[in-house]
């Protein structure tokens, strides 16, 4: 009986978690799930979805320098790159840097930074990965409190398995 009532409660829970997101043909290039609430804006450059889901702060942007400038930014890339992003990030929020590693999805190569820092006199985690493609480089970040970060590992999995790329 009591592994049944676990069950409801997962079930109840799975439905509730699956009712918070909807697809979302984000740009030309991909698709991404994104939280109902979504605030969405842009500007010359830049696009973003940004959301709350409980403590989780979830953003998504992408920037459209131009493909002179991207070429530029992206040179050598990804690993100059990507070293350039993950110092910044670090230098920008203050923090430390928890774990960093090179995931794939359809052969796009995504740096994945994970960093502690103090804001509002509270102690942060967020993720972030950061790719280019067809000359747009998209930031996908995550962000909670340190003591409730691991909480959302699959909404997070779910998130980022849901980029398709067109």
């Amino acid at each position: 009986m009591k592994n049944i009532f676990y069950f409801f409660i997962l079930l109840i829970n799975l439905n509730s978690f699956a009712q918070e997101v909807v697809e979302c043909d984000f740009d030309a290039n991909l698709s991404i799930n994104i939280l109902k609430n979504s605030e969405e804006g842009k500007n010359t450059t830049s696009k973003f979805v940004k959301g709350v889901f409980e403590n989780e702060v979830i953003a998504f942007i992408n920037f459209d320098f131009g493909k002179e400038l991207v070429v530029k930014i992206t040179e050598n890339y990804p690993s100059k790159f990507f070293q350039t992003y993950k110092n910044d990030a670090l230098k920008a929020a203050n923090g430390k840097l928890i774990s960093e590693e090179i995931v794939n999805i359809n052969n796009i190569e995504i740096l994945s930074i994970k960093l502690s820092f103090s804001l509002d006199d509270e102690n942060k985690i967020a993720q972030h990965y950061i790719f280019v493609y067809k000359d747009i480089v998209y930031l996908l970040q995550f962000m909670n409190n340190e003591n409730e970060f691991e909480k959302f590992l699959n909404f997070r999995k779910s998130i980022i398995d849901s980029i398709k790329f067109k």
